[in-house]
């Protein structure tokens, strides 16, 4: 399903979410009944101990209760550690396996690493060949330099609070099939479609400045509101500073690709430029600036509006880039553009303090995302100017199919996303219908002269052939060769290999420049 076509897909009745009642899956069943009965059967071998409560946790129950699917199953269990009690249920299923008609697998622990906040064990296995998350309910304590907290045993009412929204702090208790609401709002706020922190904004984001981000993206995904104090909060210097030095980027980089390929970012894009955090969550590390540069302005709530409002547009959406935003990597570069285009045709600078494009360092570095992902990305910006001159004169006499064949092969094969982009940044400083015809008409001619596919091609004829053909070592005459060649097949669609060798003979003095 297109992010596009799904902003739609979570039905909800005006300002109020309309709840449902949790009905298991089959395997869900399943999957219960089996945590509950060997529950009872430890409970029986350990008298002294309290008895185990099971609870399905987080958003699974959010889910649940929006009547959407979730694949997202953790157990919290109130007083053995995650790895302690699945290591107890191997056990037990491979001593019941033929009864229960399931076999044990294998089971990742999180070992106790303080350093990264694990200071009690969890596991994960399948069962029923559904993955599942064993963690023990945890209270929380943090310091004020770290996002990290000291982690304990908690009790229910403390695994409820410590979590980043009231909505996400609700329990599916497996002994009792009912849902626990601890924290008293997580129901009302899930009905008032509102992100509200169980405890203080403010505290709760200084503790944890990634609780923003999660926010943020609940809200987009969602298209929930944030509740006031949280607002205040999250526009708080403080906060702002705290998210750029005291989370790891990679953490950042997470939440903004999983906000990125969601059905809503310009949502979340909005608060980001309501509360000026742009800098801090897009951020180009200072070891990475030349002397002198200055960041460049930006109007990142303005320009998310004119992008949302252009992308609904019925041509653009369903005619002449669908396959662009039906495409989830297209869509999430797409509002990487959108929110990195400021910096488009800035220069960075590398770890060597070699010069190297501000858009690909902050993707690279400030996001920690793959370098090339960074460089495609950055390409787009680059060519931007190119595809709007071009669309531009094509506008004013319709242009040959090698000239845009060339620009196509300039853009790659992200060519179409590239003009989408370029379209956009024109609508932001004019009236869409003095610019959509252009990019139409462009767009047909690509279509009618065939070239989709043109920014793959290669020379019908290997450059060795004309090595040898003209007794010549190869060497830098054969890149240029290889270019024109592309040229004339562009002038010359449906040509073939002899032709090529053909032309190439015929015109060889103007074609080959060899340095003797």
């Amino acid at each position: 399903m297109s992010p596009l076509s799904s902003l739609s897909s979570l039905q909800l009745d005006g300002d109020k979410a309309q709840l449902s009642e949790i009905k298991l899956t089959a395997t869900e069943r399943r999957i219960r009944e089996l945590l509950v009965e060997f529950s009872a059967v430890m409970d029986q071998v350990n008298p002294a101990d309290p008895k185990l409560v099971l609870r399905f946790t987080g958003g699974w129950v959010r889910d649940k209760l929006l009547g959407l699917e979730s694949n997202d199953i953790d157990v919290a269990i109130n007083h053995m550690t995650g790895a302690e009690f699945a290591d107890a249920l191997n056990v037990y299923i491979i001593e019941n396996s033929q009864r229960l008609g399931i076999k044990a697998h294998h089971i990742h622990k999180i070992e106790k690493n303080p350093e990264k906040s694990k200071h009690l064990e969890t596991a994960t296995t399948k069962i029923f060949d559904q993955d599942v998350d064993f963690v023990n309910l945890r209270s929380e304590e943090y310091t004020e330099d770290s996002r990290i907290p000291v982690t304990q045993f908690g009790t229910p009412e403390q695994d409820a609070f410590r979590r980043d929204a009231t909505l996400n702090s609700l329990f599916y208790n497996l002994q009792s099939q009912q849902v626990e609401d601890l924290t008293h709002a997580g129901i009302q706020d899930l009905k008032n479609k509102i992100l509200r922190t169980p405890l203080p904004a403010l505290r709760t984001f200084q503790d944890d400045p990634l609780r923003v981000l999660r926010l943020i993206r609940f809200s987009s995904r969602f298209n929930f509101d944030i509740a006031p104090d949280a607002q205040t909060a999250m526009a708080d210097s403080s906060i702002c500073e705290a998210l750029a030095t005291k989370i790891s980027r990679e953490r950042v980089g997470i939440e903004i690709e999983k906000t990125f390929r969601g059905p809503n970012p310009e949502l979340a894009l909005q608060w980001i430029g309501k509360f000026n955090l742009e800098g801090a969550i897009f951020h180009l590390p200072a070891r990475f600036y030349p002397e002198g540069l200055q960041t460049p302005s930006s109007n990142l709530v303005r320009s998310t509006k004119v992008w949302k409002e252009t992308l609904e547009q019925p041509e653009i959406k369903h005619d002449l880039f669908n396959d662009v935003l039906a495409d989830t990597y297209s869509w999430r570069n797409l509002w990487f553009l959108c929110v990195l285009n400021r910096w488009g045709g800035v220069m960075a600078l590398t770890e060597k303090k070699k010069p190297y494009s501000a858009v690909s360092q902050i993707i690279k570095e400030g996001l920690k995302l793959p370098g090339n992902e960074g460089d495609s990305i950055a390409k787009i910006t680059q060519v931007e100017q190119l595809v709007a001159e071009t669309v531009k004169r094509n506008s004013q006499q319709p242009l040959s199919r090698k000239d845009i064949g060339l620009i196509l092969r300039v853009c790659g094969q992200n060519w179409k996303l590239a003009i989408l982009f370029s379209l956009l940044k024109e609508i932001c400083n004019n009236d869409i219908n003095s610019v959509l015809p252009r990019y139409r008409e462009f767009l047909k001619a690509i279509t009618d002269m065939n070239l989709c596919d043109i920014w793959s091609i290669r020379p019908l004829v290997a450059g060795n052939v004309f090595a040898k053909e003209f007794n010549l070592r190869p060497g830098p005459w054969l890149a240029p060769l290889l270019e024109k060649i592309v040229e004339w097949q562009l002038n010359n669609p449906g040509c073939t290999t002899q032709e090529c060798i053909t032309y190439v003979r015929e015109n060889k003095d103007k074609l080959i420049s060899v340095q003797r």
